[in-house]
């Protein structure tokens, strides 16, 4: 068995004014939106378009984590063929774009304040780490995505990838480098104490003693009390995590995963992480999900699958998060393609059919503006409570 050919819509001009005006009919569709900063998008620059050989819209089917299975299942690159076939099981409206377009940057910056996203948290790996699975490093991309975030109003925040022989040292360095860099832009989101964010994905590869060195107030190299003072966010996997995270000085937690993976990406565990994680003077941040099929890149797991069932999937995690009491809520994702986790504006059941194109084996919205309404209905509730009205 293999990754079957998913993603198949063909490169339109029909395409195209769809993307150009989507900004628009978001805004006429959901009127005035209030943006809100308590509101967080994980978001991804890896995507390239024929000019960058189609990066990441190209991914190679991985092989499987175990010797014994992986000969079941084809992997390598060449598998698809964008802009015809791509590696995910949904096809954006803006096709196969590039995340280094700056027409592009900004209709994702307008479709996300339209869904009152007041915070993009921005995937990165560290200068000469290697990058991600595709070996694509997206640093390059930040000049752009700042300039265009200046210009509409967008925030940011990073998302600290892992990399190989990581330390805390490390992590400090590049703290120093994005601050450095980026640290006096009014683009950058600082909370009410005027510190910006830092979610640092894998956190457990390096022991609490470790972040302690740069996270507690007396550790040998300190952010805290210096110009490097920031808010950093550790990954909360297992239970028990909060009382590691806590004593390797941690500002709080996020769960990021999408589905009951992991005890801290179940929703039915935030509300009572959310008082253990107050009891140890830390944030907790829910990670809410519209679903989760990787299957594309992952042909062998099915099991990890976690259906949409329309925005019903999306619509419980956001009760669950607002229901725990999270003062802050981050989504997985605003455009993780290859996962499938991505709320961002897809071809519809319609649009696939006004081109022609079979909706058989395609999970499709129900509409373009699905996600950006339900969005926009759950940041607003945040903070204040949900009633049966909201659900």
């Amino acid at each position: 068995p293999y990754a079957p050919g998913w993603g198949v819509p063909p490169h339109s001009p029909a395409m195209a004014p769809a993307a150009a005006f989507l900004a628009v009919a978001l805004t006429c569709i959901l009127g005035c939106a209030a943006v809100h900063t308590h509101v967080h998008a994980f978001f991804y620059l890896w995507y390239g378009n024929a000019s960058r050989s189609h990066l990441h819209w190209d991914h190679e089917l991985l092989p499987h984590w175990s010797e014994r299975q992986r000969p079941l299942f084809r992997s390598g690159p060449g598998f698809y063929d964008p802009p015809a076939r791509i590696a995910s099981r949904y096809y954006p409206c803006r096709g196969c774009y590039d995340s280094m377009d700056p027409a592009v940057l900004a209709g994702q910056m307008a479709e996300m304040r339209a869904s009152g996203i007041g915070v993009m948290v921005l995937s990165w790996w560290a200068r000469g780490s290697g990058g991600d699975s595709q070996h694509i490093e997206t640093d390059e991309a930040l000049p752009a995505v700042f300039a265009q975030a200046e210009r509409t109003g967008m925030k940011i925040a990073f998302h600290l990838e892992p990399f190989p022989n990581m330390t805390a040292q490390a992590v400090r360095a590049n703290i120093a480098y994005l601050l450095g860099l980026y640290g006096d832009s009014p683009a950058l989101f600082r909370d009410e104490e005027n510190l910006p964010w830092f979610y640092a994905y894998d956190s457990y590869h390096i022991p609490p003693a470790g972040w302690r060195s740069i996270l507690a107030p007396d550790g040998a190299d300190t952010i805290r009390g210096t110009a490097l003072a920031a808010r950093v966010l550790a990954l909360y996997v297992s239970a028990g995590d909060i009382a590691e995270i806590a004593a390797g000085g941690f500002d709080g937690a996020y769960t990021y995963f999408a589905g009951p993976v992991t005890h801290g990406s179940d929703p039915r565990n935030w509300a009572q992480l959310m008082n253990v994680a107050r009891q140890h003077g830390l944030l907790f941040v829910p990670c809410v999900s519209p679903g989760y099929d990787d299957r594309p890149i992952r042909p062998w797991n099915g099991a990890a699958v976690v259906a949409r069932q329309g925005t019903e999937r999306y619509d419980d995690t956001w009760a669950a998060a607002i229901n725990s009491g999270a003062e802050f809520v981050a989504i997985t994702s605003f455009n993780e393609w290859g996962e499938g986790t991505q709320i961002e504006c897809a071809l519809d059941r319609p649009g696939l059919l006004a081109q022609g194109l079979s909706d058989s084996d395609y999970s499709f919205y129900n509409d373009a503006a699905d996600y950006s309404r339900r969005t926009l209905h759950w940041a607003s509730q945040l903070g204040r409570g949900i009633s049966a009205e909201d659900l």
